[in-house]
């Protein structure tokens, strides 16, 4: 009954499917998540919804190429969204595609500005690659500022180490034998 109240206010399953994704994703959820908005995107693949939660689970993750697949998918449908393109932008530069991430953060900010960890990541990528260690440490650290979730911030964590030669600012969990999927 809950259900189908929830389906009547959203219109369609669709739409619970994303809002609940939303949820699971702020909790930290990012595998159940996953599954819904994979069902999400099967039932309804000509929305874009489905397609740009699908690229910041991933990139949140740190799985650059995923979340260039599931960027670009979204923007086929929904161009003009600057969170997917920044997105996007962060998912070449991590790829070491430092000319194509210029192009995607460009029209980025020709659409609007959106505030979150990616955009600041894309700028310490292009400053590492450019040669300019400080700007690249400056982008980072604001980075780190503005992470929210747990996942981020361990994703972000294992950047400093592995690509950036720096000390980790998290400490390692208990039992922890890897960085982050």
């Amino acid at each position: 009954l809950s259900y189908r109240a929830a389906i009547d206010l959203l219109g369609t399953h669709y739409a619970l499917s994303t809002e609940i994704s939303r949820v699971l994703m702020s909790e930290g959820l990012y595998d159940p998540a996953e599954i819904l908005l994979k069902f999400a995107v099967d039932d309804q693949p000509e929305l874009p919804l489905g397609y740009a939660l699908l690229a910041l689970v991933k990139a949140e993750r740190g799985d650059a190429e995923a979340a260039e697949r599931f960027a670009r998918q979204s923007l086929a449908i929904e161009p003009a969204d600057p969170t997917r393109m920044h997105l996007l932008a962060w998912a070449l530069a991590a790829q070491g595609r430092i000319d194509e991430a210029r192009e995607a953060r460009g029209r980025a900010e020709e659409i609007g500005q959106a505030l979150f960890w990616q955009q600041y990541m894309y700028h310490a990528h292009v400053r590492w690659a450019d040669g300019d260690t400080t700007g690249a440490l400056v982008a980072l650290d604001s980075a780190t500022s503005v992470v929210t979730s747990d996942l981020g911030k361990a994703t972000l964590d294992s950047v400093r180490v592995n690509e950036f030669g720096l000390e980790p600012r998290l400490p390692a969990p208990s039992g922890s034998i890897g960085t982050p999927r």
